[in-house]
């Protein structure tokens, strides 16, 4: 299972590598166009109903409608250490930005979490952007990552601080 975590989030890494050079780049801050994101993060579960922690890639794309909003959708690959199993969230994304050299953002995921967790899934994320080049920066934050649980009849949030790492 861990090796087809690897070669997954290798494939997500590359995708968004691939696809960088059509991405339109200012001046430090994001520009009106195609975006793409992938990025790592490490969740330390919480709680008594906590799904444990969990190492997470995901990718993320959609577009930047100006210097402030990106909007998009994705996927992320949620490795379960505890359980040793896999939750698949497909989600909704949306971004804030404060177009500086190193900028301020608020991002927020909204979607499902199939396979070991199925239910709701919400991720709000604060953070800063980077830029190293025009055409590539780097992301770090950190994440509360939410899991809606069903157990029965009852339903539970499974919640998670992560530590976030990016690229765009």
């Amino acid at each position: 299972k861990r090796i087809k975590f690897i070669m997954a989030v290798a494939a997500m890494l590359i995708a968004c590598l691939s696809v960088n050079a059509q991405s339109a780049w200012g001046n430090g801050g994001p520009t009106k166009g195609y975006k793409g994101f992938a990025d790592i993060s490490y969740g330390f579960g919480s709680g008594d109903f906590s799904i444990g922690d969990h190492l997470s890639a995901s990718t993320t794309h959609g577009y930047q409608i100006n210097s402030y909003i990106f909007v998009g959708g994705g996927l992320a690959i949620d490795y379960l250490l505890d359980a040793e199993d896999v939750t698949i969230p497909i989600y909704a994304a949306a971004r804030v930005t404060l177009p500086m050299r190193i900028t301020p953002y608020l991002e927020t995921r909204m979607g499902y979490a199939a396979n070991a967790v199925d239910g709701f899934y919400l991720a709000e994320t604060i953070g800063v952007r980077v830029p190293i080049t025009d055409r590539f920066a780097f992301n770090g934050g950190l994440s509360i990552d939410n899991y809606r649980l069903d157990l029965g009849h009852d339903h539970k949030f499974s919640t998670a601080i992560a530590l976030k790492v990016g690229i765009e």
